[in-house]
């Protein structure tokens, strides 16, 4: 089994899993988020990717580890730190990262049976709307 770089665990966890965690109060990044667009699109891809070539048993671990990172702000002081802020707080560049890691993320997921049929049904029957 490949392993995952901590880089990529912390820009999936960071860019893609935890966007609902903004952190007010912290240092702006000092980049535009024209400056940012490259740069988040060009990860958002090779996360993609990645996640499309991933084996079931490596989705499945990589989703674990996610779970189990702790739940920590980001350091406004580093790259990725400022990365990250950026990102939380531009609608622009979750948008990136939506458009990009949406489609791989849900395929890998259904292909590898991670979400039930019965957690379907459940989400279309008329109670739950």
């Amino acid at each position: 089994m490949p392993a995952y770089p901590l880089p990529y665990l912390g820009y999936l966890t960071a860019l893609g899993l935890s966007l609902g965690m903004t952190a007010p109060g912290l240092a702006q990044p000092g980049f535009s988020e024209s400056s940012l667009t490259p740069m988040v699109t060009q990860l958002s891809d090779s996360l993609a990717n990645r996640i499309s070539t991933s084996s079931c048993q490596d989705l499945a671990t990589l989703i674990q580890q996610i779970g189990n990172t702790p739940q920590t702000p980001p350091d406004p002081s580093s790259l990725l730190g400022q990365v990250m802020i950026a990102v939380k707080n531009s609608p622009n560049l979750q948008g990136i990262l939506v458009s990009k890691l949406g489609t791989p993320l849900i395929n890998r997921l259904l292909e590898c049976n991670m979400i039930s049929v019965d957690l379907l049904n459940q989400a279309m029957s008329p109670a739950a709307r």
